[in-house]
């Protein structure tokens, strides 16, 4: 697992690897390594190379969480998974953005003013319910993975009002797989998942395809509906309220057309739009880019007063 660590680092330091020594196939097939290495130019950019690296914890023999710190003073937080025989093989690896090893809330309210564009910023004490920090909160703005939150609300949700069960089982649907982040979408077709393990692969590692299986198991009417229970105070912004596959056939397909075009809809004539491209499309047409696809789409759709999918622009991907 260390020898694997180093070599996630030698490729975070921007040398040179040969991909197909460090990782799996399947891995390859789904992350090739001019993909890797963009991801990689984006995460470093500001935190600079990787100098060293270490374990935070063993989940098992062959799955780990451990960090990457940098000659800037970062660290990466890292989850991956090597195969169970030799050579031991890189099969999942997720990097989180780097975050400064130190500082504090009011620093870090400065870097997030200084940044271009618009930002958001709320910390809340969840023991005595103190707002420790907040900046410009009554901006709406896309809020990546954390959509995910409303996922896993409407699952507590369900099983609380005894709709479901954590122990429930189904099963994978090759057909519905998404791009990483995560590993699902390596796994085979037909292969059962609990509730709870679909749950914990989202929240845990951002897993895309446990997202949208959990997503279509419970109804995405259902998770839009929850939105309001928990507090969303727009819930209409993400009418409808679809997947993280549907984001990357949105935004890196047809060079981003189709985002555009369902940027102009009605709520109901984009459920009409996801339901034709769900059909036309599939994982193949998507073509990840260096720079961010409409990164101010949702600004736009706000400004026009129209329900806004925030998930459009959810994830600013490069």
């Amino acid at each position: 697992m260390q020898r694997r660590l180093n070599d996630v680092c030698t490729m975070l330091s921007g040398k040179s690897m040969q991909f197909d020594t460090v990782f799996a196939p399947e891995f390859l097939e789904k992350v090739p390594p001019m993909q890797l290495t963009m991801v990689v130019q984006q995460i470093t950019k500001e935190s600079g190379g990787c100098v060293s690296t270490r374990i935070v914890e063993s989940l098992t023999a062959f799955r780990a969480k451990a960090e990457a710190l940098t000659v800037n003073g970062y660290s990466i937080p890292i989850s991956i998974g090597i195969s169970e025989k030799p050579p031991y093989l890189i099969e999942g690896l997720f990097l989180k953005p780097p975050v400064k090893t130190t500082g504090d809330l009011t620093s870090i309210l400065a870097d997030l003013k200084a940044l271009p564009g618009s930002t958001s910023f709320y910390a809340k004490n969840l023991s005595t319910g103190k707002v420790v920090a907040a900046a410009d909160t009554s901006l709406y703005l896309p809020t990546g993975s954390t959509f995910k939150i409303w996922i896993l609300g409407e699952l507590a949700r369900s099983v609380i009002a005894g709709e479901h069960r954590w122990e429930e089982t189904t099963t994978l649907d090759s057909s519905r797989y998404s791009l990483p982040s995560g590993v699902l979408q390596t796994w085979p077709h037909g292969a059962p998942v609990t509730l709870h393990t679909l749950a914990s692969e989202m929240i845990s590692i951002s897993d895309n395809t446990a997202t949208d299986a959990l997503l279509h198991y419970l109804d995405p009417v259902k998770v839009f509906k929850v939105q309001s229970i928990m507090g969303h105070s727009s819930p209409e912004l993400n009418d409808p309220f679809f997947s993280t596959r549907d984001l990357f056939m949105l935004k890196f397909s047809d060079s981003g057309k189709r985002a555009s075009i369902y940027a102009t809809l009605k709520p109901k004539e984009r459920a009409q739009f996801l339901t034709s491209m769900r059909v036309t499309l599939t994982n193949s047409d998507v073509n990840f880019v260096e720079t961010p696809v409409l990164p101010a789409l949702h600004l736009k759709i706000l400004r026009r007063h129209t329900c806004a999918a925030s998930s459009v622009s959810i994830l600013e991907l490069k």
